[in-house]
Protein backbone atom coordinates (compact mmCIF):
# COMPACT_ATOMS: atom_id res chain seq x y z
CA UNK A 1 0.00 0.00 0.00
CA UNK A 2 1.38 3.80 -0.90
CA UNK A 3 2.25 5.92 1.81
CA UNK A 4 0.73 9.15 2.61
CA UNK A 5 3.32 11.18 0.80
CA UNK A 6 3.25 9.02 -2.03
CA UNK A 7 2.90 10.86 -5.62
CA UNK A 8 1.46 9.43 -8.72
CA UNK A 9 1.98 10.45 -12.32
CA UNK A 10 -0.10 8.83 -15.41
CA UNK A 11 -0.06 10.17 -18.89
CA UNK A 12 -3.42 9.80 -21.17
CA UNK A 13 -3.96 8.74 -24.14
CA UNK A 14 -3.65 12.31 -25.71
CA UNK A 15 -0.12 12.60 -23.86
CA UNK A 16 -1.07 14.67 -21.02
CA UNK A 17 0.46 13.64 -17.94
CA UNK A 18 -1.32 14.06 -14.74
CA UNK A 19 0.52 13.73 -11.01
CA UNK A 20 -2.00 12.84 -8.58
CA UNK A 21 -0.96 13.69 -4.22
CA UNK A 22 -1.99 11.63 -1.67
CA UNK A 23 -4.32 13.95 -1.21
CA UNK A 24 -6.30 13.51 -4.34
CA UNK A 25 -5.50 16.39 -5.80
CA UNK A 26 -4.21 16.31 -9.18
CA UNK A 27 -1.77 18.93 -11.36
CA UNK A 28 -1.30 18.82 -14.97
CA UNK A 29 -0.17 21.18 -17.52
CA UNK A 30 -3.48 22.20 -19.41
CA UNK A 31 -4.30 20.86 -22.42
CA UNK A 32 -8.00 21.08 -24.59
CA UNK A 33 -7.53 17.79 -25.09
CA UNK A 34 -8.55 16.89 -21.67
CA UNK A 35 -11.88 17.91 -20.48
CA UNK A 36 -10.49 18.87 -16.72
CA UNK A 37 -13.90 19.73 -15.91
CA UNK A 38 -15.18 16.08 -15.97
CA UNK A 39 -12.49 15.19 -13.03
CA UNK A 40 -14.31 16.77 -10.30
CA UNK A 41 -13.40 20.51 -8.91
CA UNK A 42 -11.06 22.48 -10.74
CA UNK A 43 -8.62 25.53 -10.39
CA UNK A 44 -6.73 26.94 -13.38
CA UNK A 45 -3.44 28.30 -12.08
CA UNK A 46 -1.15 30.22 -14.17
CA UNK A 47 2.37 28.22 -13.59
CA UNK A 48 4.72 31.44 -15.65
CA UNK A 49 4.55 34.16 -17.89
CA UNK A 50 6.17 34.17 -21.34
CA UNK A 51 7.23 37.69 -22.60
CA UNK A 52 10.23 39.64 -24.69
CA UNK A 53 12.72 41.66 -23.28
CA UNK A 54 13.32 45.14 -24.73
CA UNK A 55 16.02 43.15 -26.92
CA UNK A 56 13.21 40.94 -28.95
CA UNK A 57 14.21 37.84 -26.47
CA UNK A 58 11.59 35.73 -24.92
CA UNK A 59 12.08 34.23 -21.52
CA UNK A 60 9.60 31.78 -19.90
CA UNK A 61 9.79 33.21 -16.25
CA UNK A 62 8.63 30.17 -13.90
CA UNK A 63 8.74 32.38 -10.60
CA UNK A 64 5.22 31.84 -9.84
CA UNK A 65 5.65 28.24 -9.31
CA UNK A 66 8.80 28.76 -7.53
CA UNK A 67 10.97 28.08 -10.75
CA UNK A 68 13.85 29.66 -13.42
CA UNK A 69 13.71 31.89 -15.74
CA UNK A 70 14.24 30.04 -18.83
CA UNK A 71 16.07 32.00 -22.04
CA UNK A 72 16.88 34.21 -23.81
CA UNK A 73 14.76 32.37 -26.84
CA UNK A 74 15.02 33.79 -30.04
CA UNK A 75 11.61 32.75 -31.16
CA UNK A 76 8.21 32.94 -28.37
CA UNK A 77 7.69 29.13 -29.90
CA UNK A 78 10.86 28.11 -28.49
CA UNK A 79 10.02 30.10 -25.08
CA UNK A 80 7.01 28.07 -24.87
CA UNK A 81 8.40 24.54 -24.93
CA UNK A 82 11.05 25.40 -23.19
CA UNK A 83 8.71 26.25 -20.43
CA UNK A 84 6.27 23.26 -21.41
CA UNK A 85 9.25 20.52 -20.82
CA UNK A 86 10.55 22.16 -17.31
CA UNK A 87 6.70 21.52 -16.06
CA UNK A 88 6.73 18.18 -17.43
CA UNK A 89 9.98 17.29 -15.94
CA UNK A 90 8.90 18.97 -12.51
CA UNK A 91 5.16 18.36 -11.73
CA UNK A 92 6.20 15.34 -9.51
CA UNK A 93 8.61 17.98 -7.41
CA UNK A 94 5.13 20.88 -7.50
CA UNK A 95 2.78 18.60 -6.14
CA UNK A 96 5.14 17.59 -3.63
CA UNK A 97 5.39 21.68 -2.45
CA UNK A 98 1.38 21.98 -3.04
CA UNK A 99 1.30 19.19 -0.33
CA UNK A 100 3.55 21.23 2.15
CA UNK A 101 1.83 24.05 1.50
CA UNK A 102 -1.38 22.61 2.33
CA UNK A 103 -0.51 20.88 5.43
CA UNK A 104 1.26 24.20 6.74
CA UNK A 105 -1.98 26.08 6.17
CA UNK A 106 -4.12 23.46 8.07
CA UNK A 107 -1.55 23.87 10.87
Amino acid sequence: MPNKSSVFEVSTKAGISLVIGPAGNCLAIYDDALAFDRLGQIAITRASHVEPDQAGNWWADLAPVGGPRLGPHRRRSDALAAERTWLGCNLPLLETRATAASVEQSR
